[in-house]
């Protein structure tokens, strides 16, 4: 039986997670301004953001695990749980690097490339820390190491690309209600990084289904199947970030009329079939790969 609460809580909680992790990566790697006004703005909210909604998620899974209402769980079962399982540690851990982050960039510690690594690292901490939650926290040994390590890198290439489109829609957005041309020059340099993040996601996604799952994947039942969907999903970002670099950038470049507001539609596809595959992980993580 699907618990909704923890799915949504899970989803929630990561896309939160994803889109500042992404925010601050992307401007790291972007090589302009480390951290723009809009995007340290962006940065803050969202950190403010994922606190009340990791606690939501701990608190879910404290009901999940104990097979009790999230209206009607007590203190001291929370406690009880929280200190007994690797949950609590890691809401103190998350907590404090998105406190953290917050400060600094309100602080405007991001307008400096040595900023800016401040802010990545206490982004990274708090996204990765969901590498020792759900199905990455189930092994032991070596395996258990290399699918959390290899979870990390799925996280931190997924958060980049999420925290591109934040970015691109943001800016084209603006840029077809000034009704002038969206800027390119970042979706060019963020082609070659594109081609970098689709090949770590594509090995990560790879190596942790093996580790989850096995080598034997069919029958996919309900887990594979999300994963099937997950992949299908995955193929429809990969065409429309073509689609966009291939065709709608030149259009844009050449001033063809309506160029603008089809890339940003492209955009926001592209935007809407991620923020769908966060879903899909929220769901898949509360069920049995078996």
């Amino acid at each position: 039986m699907i618990d909704t609460g923890l799915v949504l809580a899970r989803s929630a909680c990561l896309a939160s997670l994803m889109v500042t992790t992404g925010l601050v990566l992307h401007a790291l790697i972007d090589g302009a301004a480390p951290l723009s006004a809009p995007r340290r703005k962006g940065v803050i909210l969202t950190a403010l953001a994922a606190l009340p909604l990791s606690l939501w998620w701990a608190l879910a899974s404290v009901a999940s695990m104990t097979a009790t209402p999230l209206g009607a769980l007590d203190l001291t079962t929370v406690r009880l749980v929280l200190g007994a399982t690797p949950l609590g540690a890691l809401l103190v851990v998350r907590g404090l690097a998105l406190v953290l982050l917050a400060m600094l960039a309100w602080m405007r510690v991001g307008r400096t490339r040595a900023g800016g690594a401040w802010l990545a690292l206490a982004a990274l901490v708090a996204l990765l820390s969901s590498a020792w939650s759900g199905h990455a926290s189930a092994l032991d040994g070596g395996p258990g190491l290399t699918l959390r390590a290899s979870d990390m890198l799925h996280l931190a290439a997924a958060a980049v690309w999420l925290g591109a489109l934040v970015t691109f829609c943001g800016q084209s957005w603006r840029a077809c209600a000034d009704r002038r041309a969206p800027p390119l020059d970042s979706l060019a340099r963020f082609a070659r990084t594109g081609t970098l993040v689709v090949t770590v996601l594509m090995l990560t996604g790879a190596t942790n289904a093996v580790l989850i799952r096995g080598t034997t994947l069919l029958p996919l039942g309900a887990w594979g199947g999300l994963i099937a969907t997950k992949i299908v999903l995955f193929g429809a970002m990969l065409l429309l970030a073509a689609n966009n670099r291939w065709r709608l950038v030149p259009a844009v470049q050449r001033n063809a009329q309506g160029a603008s507001s089809r890339l940003l539609r492209s955009l926001l596809l592209e935007t809407l079939a991620a923020i769908a595959i966060v879903l899909v992980v929220g769901l898949a993580g509360t069920l049995d790969p078996s």
